[in-house]
């Protein structure tokens, strides 16, 4: 059994990981040239979506209002990945002609966010910089490109990829299966959950990554060029510099098998407790540059979903409020055959989520548990009561997941906060322990 302590402390609650059998992980190798020295790894800034630095920064923002929009983030979240499991094809061509009404994708749903060079242009400018959304559960890198319809507002220029000297591309002949050959080009439609599609040129392009102290250069990766985005939307922030998706799920086009040569299947990151202010900053390192947590290391088995291959699960098996494990019903955490439930690790979900069979049973022991310590305590299991009147209200950061949800169950970023995360995907683990990620390591 791993050792699982500090991994996902809610204030009174850890949830357990236990050792369990493994899936076999999908290969696929696509090979990359780099420019520069030898270094096998380098690190991209991290940048949560409410820092000073961040695209979207809004420095009026106030506590509760970041509170509330995390609590949409969650639901969005949820309802993206779960239509994601249900299609089971979003890294299939699609007709990106849709009935169903939905609320438009906004950009800026996002949690962290990444910003790269991309490009060969003059010597006056020798990449262009964007800013792209992290997200773990998508296997494509895209930003919006020039001659790009139905696109969202961005100040930044589309990306001029005719004035490229480094992008080419994809001839018809070299089309991955995902892809579809439309007037003699290649392209990728993506699907999200909430029915936004992105159709995209496949391309082959230069990206400039950091990676003390030069810049590491990973030629003729593939991304997509995007050239129509429906039901997508730049959000609330007219000064929108967000310009696509830095998708690192395990699919073939993601950033971690295109770049495999340099990540070695091995990434990390260190999320930070929000604060106003300038922070040290976070990175997302990969391959040579994963550092060890300061603590000690425990590890993790990750699971595949043969319905969804695509995601980082992990095996949970037990919840533990206080020093009572909880008694939860057989295999609750399973996956099962028909590619629903499971629990995933998730960074662009704020607030954890639990199956529904687990979460009534977690909710009412911790109310139990707060209740029999405290004096004076009044339950609200109302979720429209916003002001007690002089009670100071404690806020369970952890939600329910439905079956019209696919009862996936998330640990989301709010409780990987202060551990050291490490994903070593060849070896089908995860490693974590306890670390102060305001040190900015």
């Amino acid at each position: 059994m791993a050792n699982p302590k500090g991994l996902a402390y809610f204030s009174l609650i850890t949830i357990l990981l236990f050792l369990g059998n493994l899936f076999q992980n999908i290969h696929a190798t696509i090979n990359n040239n780099t420019t520069t020295h030898i270094h096998r790894g380098f690190s991209l800034r991290l940048i949560h979506r409410d820092s000073p630095e961040s695209p979207l920064y809004r420095a009026n923002l106030t506590d509760a209002t970041r509170r509330k929009e995390h609590i949409r983030l969650s639901n969005r979240r949820l309802e993206s990945l779960a239509r994601l499991g249900n299609n089971k094809s979003s890294d299939k061509t699609i007709n990106p002609n849709d009935d169903v009404v939905r609320l438009p994708m906004r950009i800026d749903d996002y949690i962290h966010y990444v910003q790269l060079g991309i490009g060969t242009f003059d010597d006056s400018s020798k990449f262009q910089y964007i800013y792209l959304g992290i997200d773990t559960a998508s296997g494509l890198i895209w930003t919006q490109c020039e001659n790009c319809v139905n696109c969202f507002h961005q100040i930044i220029p589309y990306y001029p990829a005719s004035q490229s000297q480094s992008y080419s591309q994809l001839p018809c002949s070299e089309c991955p299966p995902t892809g579809e050959c439309v007037d003699n080009t290649c392209r990728l439609s993506r699907r999200y959950g909430d029915g936004s599609v992105v159709v995209a040129i496949a391309a082959r392009e230069t990206f400039y990554l950091e990676s003390d102290p030069d810049l590491l250069a990973l030629d003729e990766a593939i991304f997509g060029c995007g050239i129509d985005m429906q039901g997508f939307s730049e959000g609330d922030d007219e000064n929108n510099k967000v310009s696509g998706i830095f998708g690192m799920s395990l699919g073939d086009l993601g950033f971690i098998k295109q770049a495999e040569s340099l990540v070695k299947g091995k990434f990390s990151y260190c999320l930070q407790k929000f604060q106003k202010g300038t922070v040290p900053p976070m990175y997302l390192r990969f391959g040579d540059d994963v550092r060890p947590p300061v603590s000690t290391l425990s590890t993790v088995p990750m699971l595949q979903n043969p319905k969804q291959p695509s995601y980082y699960y992990l095996d949970l098996r037990g919840i533990r409020v206080g020093n009572k494990d909880l008694v939860l019903p057989s295999g609750v955490f399973d996956i099962k055959e028909d590619g629903n439930g499971g629990c995933i690790i998730d960074t662009g979900t704020p607030y954890s989520r639990l199956t529904t069979e687990a979460y009534r049973v977690f909710k009412d022991e911790v109310a139990a548990h707060i209740e029999s310590s405290n004096t004076n305590v009044v339950r609200f299991d109302d979720p429209r009561i916003h002001n007690a009147g002089g009670f100071g209200l404690h806020c369970l950061t952890i939600g329910e997941s439905t079956q019209d949800a696919g009862s996936l169950s998330i640990l989301g970023s709010d409780h990987q906060v202060d551990h050291r995360i490490i994903y070593d995907i060849p070896n089908k683990q995860l490693q974590f322990g306890n670390e102060d990620c305001s040190q900015g390591r």
